[in-house]
């Protein structure tokens, strides 16, 4: 369902040094100018990131109060984001608590600036400052992500988490014993990680109902918000957390998924970000529909990341799922507000296609390559603590050429699998996939094989090949016109082996590999096999993931991809471009295609093949605002395998459009 949204939700965040009367009026002042950059205002409680003692957030809150009636004069929901419920890490020590259970990571060590999540004199902390921010009676208010088990560390391993999580479970495991589960492989450290895991999600899950029965004691009504970064640590415990929240969908929540991206140095970095808050985004339930992308200046320095990387991300991140965006771009002190006019300026004109995205999309998930990932999987090996497993990234190269991806297995049409893939699901799930449509890497055939599923997948794996060798690909129709190109990544520069495969019966060789005088190593690096499932499996041992971005190689990958979805892949970029889609299936039978140009070149003649009925299409993207907000009517052409390509008007560098099938 793609849920009642009509409107994005468009909100600014300002620091609780607003308390300056003259500032917050020049702030209200530049708000009212351009009316329609936001709607609400949520009042930080603080400028620094460790939990502050009750007085002082009394004080603090006492402050916000004539400032939210001032807001709500001027038109505003206006709400409270309290900053370090728990806290981030240690600052500003000296004003900071000191008498507390602060967590203590995998190794012994404490950290003073965050609390422990399950410790009572933490919870009574939480339910008092809880019950404080009600009474300020806020239009609503979030929780910030200190909410989490990662502070400088794995978090949390005191004394009272480890005699609570073994009296749960009836063990008797020491910090040591964890210490070693989480570097080690073997079955029985990966048995106590998933107790880890579900022990995480259950004490962060406790923890909000303690701020949602202590809100519940000053305000039932009370909308509370929750600001998550991916919560793999956590165990994934999204639906549980917003059904605490809300009631069990009796009342509204508001969600802000976030996540790092400061600057805009590094631009693939947004990509990254719009993937991760559309993996939070499609975990959590049909109805929270508010859910505010996070976009983070910290420490506001306007020229680090100006007015267009700003209004692109947001736009970015609520095509990947978002339904709105919360700006965290005012400058904390004395800074000038002048520096971010430009982007409220750009915000309010951009406002129309905020709702468009947002009213079009709706929650409507994501349609395309699944990984087959579940909340079991990131601990089925040694933990990585920098949020999502790179092998678990594996599919983000296709995205960048232009193949669509999604979030959640309910959304996939075909997968692409590793081994760590394969770890979690069962074989009833591993079945199912092998009956549809799936790419595999080396690791994942031998995976598969191992358990016994090797007779579907078409291949067995044979020699590894270490250094000096490059595909070459076959004379096949996936390989279009390239017959006898050859890819090499350079194996001297990127230590990754090449593997051989041999072939079974009935399956065809895409690639072989061969060395720098072109001669054959192996016969098969890259095949095709349709099984008796009615499944299509494609095999590739020569970096599968990676360096995908030449055009007979970003061809071929499109080719199989295409052929391995049987006609449901919904859309994909046919043309020779860097560009991301996010692809919808919409509930009146239309499809949506977001799509970002992810290029400093201007994108001239992208074309986008689309599996849709109808032979038009409405495009619409973020430079013709507000000159020409009404889009352009697209014909399309019909491609020899039925479907509708669309060659789109140019897109400038990093612009985000959009494309709806009529």
């Amino acid at each position: 369902m793609s849920g009642n949204i009509t409107r994005a939700h468009q909100s600014i965040r300002l620091w609780n040094t607003m308390n300056d009367a003259a500032r917050f009026d020049e702030m209200l002042a530049l708000l009212e100018k351009y009316p329609q950059a936001v709607s609400e205002i949520a009042l930080f409680t603080g400028d620094t990131h460790a939990p502050m003692p009750l007085d002082v957030l009394q004080k603090r809150v006492d402050a916000l109060v004539p400032l939210m009636e001032k807001a709500r004069a001027k038109g505003f929901r206006c709400g409270i984001n309290h900053l370090s419920l728990i806290g981030h890490h240690q600052e500003h020590a000296v004003g900071s608590l000191t008498d507390a259970a602060f967590c203590v990571d995998i190794n012994g060590d404490e950290h003073l600036g965050s609390l422990c999540l399950s410790h009572p004199c933490t919870l009574d902390y939480v339910r008092e400052s809880i019950i404080m921010l009600a009474k300020a009676k806020p239009d609503f208010l979030w929780t910030d992500d200190d909410l989490r088990f990662f502070h400088n560390g794995l978090c949390c391993f005191c004394d009272h988490c480890i005699d609570t999580f073994n009296k749960r479970n009836e063990l008797a495991v020491t910090r040591d014993d964890l210490r070693v589960a989480f570097a080690d492989s073997n079955t029985h450290d990966a048995n106590l990680r998933q107790l880890w895991r579900k022990f995480n999600a259950s004490v962060l899950t406790d923890l909000f109902r303690v701020v949602r029965k202590a809100a519940d004691s000053v305000d039932p009504d009370l909308t509370i918000g929750s600001m998550s970064c991916e919560y793999i640590f956590e165990g994934w415990p999204y639906a549980d957390i917003a059904d605490v929240l809300s009631h069990q969908q009796q009342t509204q929540t508001k969600w802000r998924p976030g996540g790092g991206v400061y600057t805009d140095e590094r631009l693939v970095g947004f990509v990254e970000k719009a993937h991760s808050l559309g993996r939070q985004a499609a975990a959590l339930p049909d109805y929270v529909t508010d859910i505010q992308s996070e976009i983070e200046n910290f420490p506001y320095q306007f020229i680090s990341k100006g007015t267009h990387a700003n209004m692109m991300e947001s736009l970015l991140y609520v095509a990947a799922g978002c339904t709105g965006t919360a700006l965290n771009i005012v400058p904390a002190y004395d800074e000038p507000l002048s520096t971010i006019e430009p982007t409220i300026k750009r915000a309010h004109e951009l406002r129309p296609f905020f709702d468009l995205i947002a009213s079009t999309i709706g929650r409507v998930r994501p349609v395309g390559i699944g990984t087959g990932w579940n909340p079991a999987t990131n601990f089925a090996s040694p933990l990585n603590t920098n949020g999502w497993p790179q092998s678990l990234r594996h599919t983000e190269e296709f995205g960048v050429i232009g193949l669509p991806l999604a979030y959640e297995n309910t959304s996939a049409t075909v997968y692409a699998l590793t081994a760590e893939s394969v770890s979690c699901m069962d074989d009833a799930q591993i079945m199912q996939v092998l009956a549809d449509g799936v790419y595999c890497d080396a690791d994942a055939v031998a995976a598969l094989t191992a358990r016994g599923f090797g007779q579907y997948i078409g291949f067995a794996v044979a020699e590894q090949f270490p250094q000096d060798t490059m595909e070459q690909y076959t004379d096949h129709p996936l390989n279009g016109d390239f017959a006898g190109h050859r890819r090499n990544c350079r194996q001297s520069f990127s230590p990754v082996p090449a593997v051989a495969f041999t072939p079974f019966e009935n399956a065809q060789v895409l690639a072989s590999l061969v060395d720098y005088n072109r001669q054959e190593k192996a016969a098969c690096t890259m095949g095709v096999f349709e099984n008796t499932l009615g499944g299509r499996v494609c095999v590739c041992g020569y970096f599968p993931w990676t360096m995908l971005q030449e055009l007979g190689k970003s061809t071929q990958i499109k080719n199989v991809f295409d052929w391995l979805a049987n006609g449901r892949l919904p859309a994909f970029v046919k043309s020779y471009h860097r560009a991301n889609i996010w692809t919808r299936s919409l509930p009146d039978g239309r499809t949506a295609v977001a799509l970002l140009n992810a290029s400093l070149d201007r994108a001239e003649n992208l074309e986008l093949s689309v599996q849709s009925i109808g032979k038009t299409a409405h495009f619409y993207k973020m430079s013709d605002y507000p000159q020409q907000p009404n889009g352009i009517r697209l014909s399309a052409r019909t491609d020899k395998d039925g479907s509708s390509v669309y060659r789109l008007p140019a897109l400038n560098a990093w612009e985000v459009a959009l494309l709806i099938s009529d």
